[in-house]
């Protein structure tokens, strides 16, 4: 599935112009001073890929937790870090900061689409400088489709279904679809004039997707969801002395899904029917709307020690409804609250989750109603020159930049009310009993880094610093005052990478990381007192070795990490409860990465190409005290010195192998995790909490084919988990959640 580095090139193709790394792409990732990963579009779309968890299982060191199957709601973890919702990690498109509310609600539920992309790249190590402004987790960057620098257009539509599931329709004809079905389009040129170089790119991506989980007595649709993403890009190079350039980027992105926060119950696994969707949430629906994009320019100064300066601006707006079960009474039309669903497997819920013939019970659905604002400008540039040291010439590469950065959300929750009648809910009235406590939070940002790339013969050392500032205010309904608070963080280390022979290079770094509570997070939820919150700070270390050999088709990297984490922040708001983010204490990470590529056919010259791909991730990440709080709603609230870090695996295989021959391929892929924690207690059962267990370890494979009709027709078809295998994901938010069943698609591709 992943080819060998020779037969599945990930380079740029030459009809692109140079797309925005932060790894420099496929070539230039062999020669960082950390470990990094460089996906190209190649993987992504010969693999039907439109799960970021599907590409992340792929790469050694990354641990990604499924909430719906979808990936369209992932929880990302690098080398041990809290997977909660992807909150560590620095997230970006296009090297831009891409989360609804980086600095005020960066574990808001949004991340880039997969299918679409041009590729995907990970920063394990060495990160720490560059990008913020958390810089304890890693970088996960996403790249869209550059403008091509002649002619090209593209489509590609797939067409699939889930073993067993018919799918019935949702609820309203604007998300009616059957089965799954993928589109993507694109159009671009560029035209050379007298007065310089005009670039377009137009693009559409969409999917809908009825959804594998049933209601069992209630014909009133799945748990799927429907996405459309168009993108314009507009590009200028002007014809002067000075090399200079202009990109303008507009993006929409509108998503409508029949999800919630619940799970099954116990008793539902217990009975090998994980799919089973609770009666309960038949009126869960999530809406998200997005609109950014960016304008970017940038000149190449030669008369100043050959520097390249980049100003990038940037905005977006985003808005989220999520309504979803949030607690029952057995009164009807009952408005003043009740029990909160899915705390216990009790026979009085188990009966809500069929529904089937229940009566008599009133249902409040919550909406969790956001919108966030962001607008920002970061300038970098990039200077080279040289200096002697002892008669010793060194190259220099000087990186350095600042971003002034502001984001803010407003949250105005309101509720709805349904009756339940014989298994159907009927809606009675809405609610806007939080009005008065509607909040809305500012922040503002200010990074300085400056990174220097030395290079001397086969060496090349990169020292570097970061500075963020970060001001946070708060203003809430029904209090007097504006509240404010101030944050600051710095990171810093050093890295290097020595090319010792043609095949062989090794690598390292050490960096102090830092990472802030959210700005939304910096106040207690009640009072509006100031939380005692210290900044999270890591101690990152690494050293490993890379060896390519293209003559004998060999492509290998292993590195060995360890992490020492202080006043570790996690969210005790994970899936139920009122309490704020808080400091669980310190903890140790550390393990072995392990990657390999071998062309059999290539290396033995054979008349076709059989590329077998393994990655290998060891880890152990553990508390190194007891839980600073034992806030009962809290998944790390009762942690002890020794325990496991929740959703963390000791063990990760990836194991894959191609066969490839003219016009034609085929390919299997399996993933293989071992088993993990749900909380910081290491317990696999507790009272009157679903959230609570140890997810069984689990095989998934998947096989896939392409066939190349003509130079400009492709074939695609395969299936995702082949066997079927029935397996846990997460007990979070609310309960186990069931993997995806079996997923078979066909589709054709056509390039002009």
């Amino acid at each position: 599935m992943i080819s060998a580095v020779f037969i599945n090139s990930l380079k740029a193709d030459s009809v692109y112009a140079p797309a925005v790394t932060v790894t420099g792409g496929a070539e230039e990732a062999d020669s960082l001073s950390g470990s990094g990963v460089f996906i190209g579009s190649d993987t992504i779309r010969s693999n039907n890929y439109d799960n970021i968890d599907q590409v992340l299982k792929t790469i050694p060191g990354v641990y990604s937790r499924e909430e719906n199957g979808f990936g369209i709601f992932p929880n990302i973890s690098l080398r041990g870090v809290d997977p909660g919702r992807s909150q560590k990690l620095t997230i970006m498109e296009d090297g831009v900061l891409s989360q609804p509310a980086p600095y005020t609600d960066f574990s808001a539920y949004f991340n880039p689409t997969t299918g679409n992309k041009d590729g995907i790249e990970v920063l394990m190590g060495s990160s720490q400088v560059l990008y913020g402004p958390r810089t304890t987790g890693g970088v996960l960057n996403y790249l869209t489709t550059p403008i091509p620098t002649k002619r090209r257009a593209h489509l590609k539509t797939t067409y699939g279904n889930y073993l067993g599931v018919i799918t019935q329709g949702a609820r309203s004809t604007e998300n009616l679809q059957y089965g799954d079905v993928r589109s993507h389009a694109y159009y671009g040129d560029t035209l050379n004039t007298n007065i310089g170089d005009f670039g377009f790119l137009f693009e559409l991506y969409g999917r809908g997707d009825g959804g594998f989980r049933n209601f069992k007595h209630i014909k009133r649709g799945q748990s799927g969801f429907h996405k459309y993403e168009p993108m314009v890009k507009l590009s200028y190079k002007p014809n002067t002395s000075l090399d200079q350039s202009l990109e303008i980027k507009a993006q929409h992105i509108r998503m409508i899904g029949d999800v919630g926060y619940a799970g099954v119950s116990k008793n539902d696994i217990r009975n090998k029917d994980p799919w089973k969707a609770p009666g309960y949430t038949q009126m869960d629906r999530i809406w998200t709307e997005r609109s950014g994009g960016h304008l970017k320019y940038s000149v190449d100064l030669p008369q100043y020690f050959d520097t390249k300066i980049t100003t990038t601006a940037y905005a977006s707006r985003f808005h989220r409804d999520w309504a979803k079960a949030a607690e029952y009474s057995t009164t009807l039309n009952d408005t003043d609250g009740g029990t909160k669903f899915h705390t216990a497997d009790t026979d009085e819920e188990l009966k809500l989750i069929d529904t089937g013939g229940v009566s008599g019970i009133t249902v409040e659905n919550k909406h969790n109603n956001r919108y966030y604002r962001v607008r920002g400008i970061e300038l970098r540039a990039n200077t080279s020159f040289n200096s002697d040291i002892g008669g010793k010439s060194l190259d220099h590469t000087l990186t350095y930049g600042t971003r002034w950065h502001y984001d803010s959300y407003y949250d105005f929750s309101f509720y709805d009310y349904y009756n339940l009648q014989n298994g159907i809910m009927y809606h009675t009235s809405s609610t806007l009993k939080e009005a008065a406590s509607s909040k809305e939070y500012k922040t503002w940002g200010r990074s300085l880094y400056i990174q220097d790339s030395i290079q001397f013969n086969n060496l090349t050392v990169t020292p570097g610093f970061r500075y963020e500032k970060v001001d946070a205010k708060r203003a809430r309904s029904g209090t007097s005052g504006l509240l404010t608070a101030d944050v600051e963080g710095y990171s810093g280390g050093v890295g290097f990478n020595y090319v010792a022979n043609n095949n062989l290079s090794i690598f390292g770094s050490v960096h102090q990381g830092s990472s802030f509570p959210k700005g939304s997070d910096i106040w207690t939820a009640a009072s509006g007192s100031r939380e005692n919150m210290d900044p999270e700070t890591s101690f990152a270390k690494e050293i490993g070795l890379r060896y390519k050999n293209r003559d004998k088709g060999i492509n290998t990297k292993i590195a060995i990490f360890h992490t020492d984490f202080e006043d570790l922040i996690v969210s005790s708001n994970t899936g139920a409860g009122t309490a704020v983010t808080q400091n669980a204490g310190e903890v140790e990470s550390y393990g072995l990465e392990l990657s390999a590529t071998y062309d059999v056919g290539f290396n033995r010259g054979w008349s076709f190409n059989n590329p077998w791909t393994l990655t290998y991730t060891n880890s152990h990440a553990e508390f190194l005290n007891d839980a600073k709080k034992s806030d009962g709603d809290t998944i790390y609230g009762n942690a002890k010195k020794g325990n496991d870090l929740p959703f963390i695996s000791d063990h990760q295989v990836t194991i894959g192998t191609d066969v490839i021959k003219g016009p034609y391929s085929l390919g299997v892929l399996g993933n293989w995790k071992s088993s993990q924690w749900s909380s910081g207690e290491n317990i696999s059962v507790k009272a009157n909490d679903t959230r609570i267990g140890k997810i069984p370890a689990r095989w998934v494979w998947d096989v896939k084919g392409n066939i190349k009709i003509t130079n400009t027709v492709n074939y695609n078809f395969g299936v995702h988990n082949v066997f079927n295998n029935k397996y846990i994901t997460t007990y979070l938010p609310l309960g186990p959640r069931p993997g995806a069943p079996l997923h078979a698609y066909f589709g054709i591709t056509v390039d002009y």
